[in-house]
């Protein structure tokens, strides 16, 4: 499942972002995903799959920086987004999290608010396998589900401001081409998991749903 360039390969960046969920320390103790390797990297793998070269080199950068600085981005990530799930728990992290410029914000939500729109394309043309995964607006979190755009938000709230911009450059072509880059992404989890495209996935969940 690697695909190779001349001077990075996808596995390298997933092996590193396994190690750092691996080490992220959770309120309850370790979870139950950080022990599901298979599931992590499927689904790496397609978010890694969907961007182009340029941005998983500049993303994979941001790794590697903050590893050598004693930073965790997989521990900053969850805990950006519980600024939206658990704002008092927030309160008492947020002074160690580097805060994004204005700039860097207004690239965020603009990617947030895109991400969402194509969440709600996949809803429409995949509910079944779209109803398998996380609800898709901040508005629907709770304590215990986190949705796509909190995630997303917390997600790019890592990234360096050279990767936000490589990203934001592409969310803004691939929607102007009307390209939804979820449904790249979750075509490529799709086939991980076994199946030949999205519609067949879909086409196996509502016959499960209907035998049921």
């Amino acid at each position: 499942m690697t695909t190779v360039w001349t001077d990075l390969d996808y596995t390298s960046v997933v092996d590193l972002e396994f190690e750092l969920f691996r080490k992220v320390q959770n309120l309850g103790g370790e979870a139950a995903c950080q022990r599901e390797k298979r599931t992590f990297y499927i689904m790496r793998y397609s978010q890694l799959y969907s961007w182009t070269p340029a941005i998983v080199r500049s993303y994979y950068r941001d790794l590697q920086e903050a590893q050598a600085q004693g930073r965790n981005l997989f521990a900053d990530k969850y805990a950006y987004m519980m600024e939206q799930t658990h704002p008092l728990k927030f309160s008492a992290l947020k002074d160690r999290l580097p805060t994004p410029s204005a700039e860097a914000e207004q690239r965020i939500e603009e990617m947030c608010a895109i991400v969402v729109v194509w969440a709600l394309e996949m809803k429409e043309k995949y509910p079944a396998f779209m109803r398998q995964g996380r609800k898709i607006r901040s508005a629907e979190d709770n304590f215990t589900e986190t949705s796509i755009e909190t995630y997303t938000r917390g997600e790019l709230k890592t990234y360096s401001p050279e990767t936000l911009a490589l990203l934001h450059q592409y969310y803004k072509k691939c929607q102007a081409f009307k390209v939804n880059v979820q449904e790249q992404a979750d075509t490529f989890m799709a086939k991980g998991y076994g199946y030949a495209a999205l519609a067949e996935a879909e086409a196996k969940l509502v016959s499960a749903h209907d035998g049921s």
